[in-house]
């Protein structure tokens, strides 16, 4: 069951991880799921996590050419 949880962690950033990694803050990512921009998020029970593959291309689509 140890590996089960490993895995699963590793696939989905919390939003203090995804914080820290985009410069801003906790709330700020509140602000951006309540206004359906940002990235992609799931909601298991009360959690919100960000897919890691889903957040990497969402940070892809910000960069500017």
């Amino acid at each position: 069951m140890n590996g089960a949880r490993s895995l699963a962690t590793n696939t989905r950033l919390t939003p203090k991880q995804v914080a820290e990694l985009v410069g801003r803050s906790e709330r700020t990512l509140w602000f951006w799921r309540k206004k359906k921009s940002g990235p992609a998020y799931v909601r298991i029970e009360r959690q919100v996590y960000y897919p890691v593959d889903a957040f990497n291309e969402w940070l892809k689509s910000q960069e500017w050419a």
